[in-house]
């Protein structure tokens, strides 16, 4: 008999808070005899996380002894046949795509638990159907083990037998419209029952008709309700199936949960903001690639070890080395992204004459490549220094593309002096001592830049110098090229400039280094300045780009496949169906289908891709049609034949899987082919 009492807990989806829902009631699934609209019991299997799930379910056989006992727990027969037929039932399990997961009938037999599921399942929503068939009731339980799982339903069934009240259901109403919906109560001198609400407070309820359905209202005012229900004394029934409803959800009847909750953030930070940010997050064997936030994801309850992936041109933190996700709570993972932005900052001359000109060049640079930085540069200049040129300048800088502020400044009066460089908002200073000799210089020396170059490419170096004074200026000019510089051309002049000339002095030079070095160059002025001027240089060596793929050429090509066959016996069928399964990666062509010679109607496709072709019951022939494709055609499967009469479909020939001849679609229509990946 049965002596176990099932449990129900409901849960309101997409609500801000839980609705528990309860009976003492056991679920019920009804004959298909009693001609009940909603008498097939649909369930649903929720699998969280994928893991093994385990589902046992007590009193699927049906137990005729059960009825009209003691401690009866709700199979009926009420079949007046002696004996009476039987009444047996089947729980079937299907996945998403429609394809049967578990299938099994239960009989007549003494009420057990008995495992129908233990098998390992991929995450996601089964339906679970439980079909009776037979003139009577039979009433289940449900036991389910797994890290994450529950069932649920949007009708439930259940059987009362009890003159005193049974708390049938129990809701929890957040606040706001709620109803509950009662099927076959048989009217109110067969089933009575109240709502009742947690201070006690009674609310009547209207019994619904034989086979109608009425609704109850839950009050609004948020708080937890029950509905009892009671049989009258002297009712004409021995028991009572009714049905169940809610009007805001389904009703999750058994969940067993062991998991918890985790929850991934990122953030970008700058000195002065914080900015969500993408990073990649390893939680346990798990890689999470997250974008400013992710989750929630449900873990099974236990420590995770924490690991977040290096990010180039940044400092990666997480809050703690591990998460561990506790049962029903959120664990949360914070992640931090400190990129760096370095100031370097030079002067082309450390040492010059009062007259000549200095080029400062301050420059941010970063290797962070996700986005630009904000980089503000300043540079204050010493005492004696007039600029030439902005002194400030505001970029937005990452690894491919630095801040750079260059200008010149001449140098007015004698004197020894420090220029700085700042870098906002990164709290970055460089200074720089600069000597400023008594001695006024008569010519100005000044290098143009060099743009990076491959290696194995000539550039051309270029000096200027400008006569400043009102008299001849011989001078001697050497520049060293540097490691990454061949000089192909003297790099040593000498001459006379008179008043006011200006001279442009070149030589060529061949790259040498490896992709992403850097050449210092440096130039030595000798002139009537009482110390040498001296100017630098840079070249910096260009990385080659990677060469371009190779181009993947494909071909289409055309066959024809063959499908000879000769049926043994037709078994007065009058019509062949040909089914075949198309060679993988081959395109249909329409309009190709031919009989012995003869032109054929396109095939019917169904839901796997087969076709099929329908005959006119010859028992031999040749079936051909043309497909279009890219290398070589696999082995071609072998066709399965099948006869088709009024008595319906025989299998003639082959193997008999024909679960989407049912569902196939109508004949053959040109479908748009992949699209095919080339290189650039």
């Amino acid at each position: 008999m049965k002596r176990a009492i099932t449990t129900l807990t409901a849960a309101l989806l997409g609500s801000a808070a839980a609705q528990e829902i309860a009976t003492s009631l056991p679920l019920t699934s009804v004959g298909n005899k009693l001609m009940w609209t909603v008498g097939d019991q649909d369930l649903r299997l929720i699998v969280g996380v994928s893991s093994r799930v385990q589902l046992d379910v007590y009193g699927a056989q049906f137990d005729p002894a059960d009825y009209r006992t003691p401690d009866q727990y709700g199979d009926e027969n009420y079949d007046t046949g002696t004996p009476k037929a039987p009444v047996s039932s089947t729980f079937t399990l299907v996945n998403a795509a429609g394809e049967v997961v578990k299938q099994q009938d239960f009989g007549v037999g003494a009420q057990d638990w008995q495992t129908f599921l233990n098998s390992d399942l991929p995450a996601g929503t089964y339906t679970l159907k439980v079909r009776t068939q037979g003139n009577g009731k039979n009433t289940f339980a449900f036991r389910l083990t797994s890290v994450s799982a529950a069932v649920e339903a949007d009708h439930l069934n259940v059987t009362i037998r009890s003159n005193d009240w049974v708390p049938a259901l129990n809701v929890y109403n957040p606040g706001g419209p709620m109803g509950i919906r009662l099927y076959d109560g048989d009217g109110e001198s067969e089933l009575q029952g109240e709502l009742r609400d947690a201070q006690g407070n009674a609310y009547p309820v209207k019994i619904s008709g034989e086979l109608q359905w009425t609704d109850v209202a839950v009050p609004e005012t948020p708080g937890n309700y029950t509905l009892y229900l009671r049989q009258p004394q002297k009712t004409y029934q021995w028991s009572n199936s009714v049905g169940f409803e809610l009007s805001t959800g389904p009703i999750k009847i058994v969940t067993a949960d062991t998991t918890g909750r985790l929850e991934i953030q990122a953030e970008l930070v700058l000195p002065d903001e914080t900015l969500p940010t993408q990073a990649t997050v390893t939680v346990g064997e798990q890689a999470y690639n997250v974008n400013g936030a992710a989750g929630p994801f449900t873990l099974p309850a236990k420590e995770y070890p924490v690991r977040a992936e290096p990010v180039t041109g940044a400092e990666v933190t997480v809050n703690a080395p591990s998460a561990t996700v506790v049962k029903g709570q959120t664990a949360r993972v914070a992640v931090q992204v400190k990129p760096s932005v370095d100031l370097s900052f030079t002067a082309d001359k450390p040492e010059v004459c009062v007259g000549d000109v200095v080029t400062f060049t301050a420059r941010a640079q970063t290797a962070f490549e996700r986005q630009t930085l904000p980089a503000n540069l300043r540079v204050t200049l010493p005492a004696g220094f007039t600029a030439n040129g902005e002194t400030s300048a505001t970029a937005r800088v990452d690894a491919a593309n630095p801040g750079v502020l260059t200008f010149e400044a001449k140098a007015e009066t004698a004197g020894v002096g420090e220029a700085r460089a700042t870098l906002a908002p990164w709290n970055q200073t460089q200074t720089l001592g600069v000597r400023v000799l008594p001695t006024a210089t008569q010519i100005e020396l000044r290098r143009a830049e060099l743009s990076p170059t491959l290696a194995g490419e000539t550039v051309t170096v270029t000096l200027r110098l400008k006569n400043t004074s009102g008299v001849s200026a011989p001078y001697t000019l050497n520049d060293d090229p540097g490691a990454a510089l061949e000089a192909l051309d003297p790099t040593t002049f000498s001459g006379e400039l008179a008043p006011g000339e200006e001279k442009v002095l070149t030589y060529r030079a061949r790259v040498k280094g490896d992709g992403g070095s850097e050449g210092q160059l440096k130039a030595t002025l000798s002139s009537s300045c009482e110390s040498q001027q001296v100017v630098g240089g840079v070249l910096r060596v260009q990385t080659p780009p990677a060469p371009a793929p190779t181009p993947v050429v494909t071909q289409t090509r055309q066959s024809t496949v063959r499908i000879p066959f000769d049926v043994p016996s037709t078994r007065g069928a009058n019509q062949v169906i040909v089914a075949h399964q198309p060679p993988a990666g081959s395109t249909y062509v329409p309009g190709s289908s031919q009989l012995s010679g003869r032109p054929l109607a396109d095939p019917q496709v169904g839901p796997s891709g087969k076709f099929y072709w329908t005959t006119p019951g010859a028992p031999r022939g040749v079936l051909t049609y043309t497909v279009t494709h890219e290398g070589a055609l696999p082995a071609l499967a072998s066709p399965t034949l099948v006869g088709k009469s009024a008595g319906g479909l025989t299998v003639l020939v082959g193997e008999g899987n024909l679960d989407d001849l049912g569902a196939c679609a109508p004949p053959w229509t040109p479908r748009p082919p992949p699209p095919r990946t080339r290189a650039p």
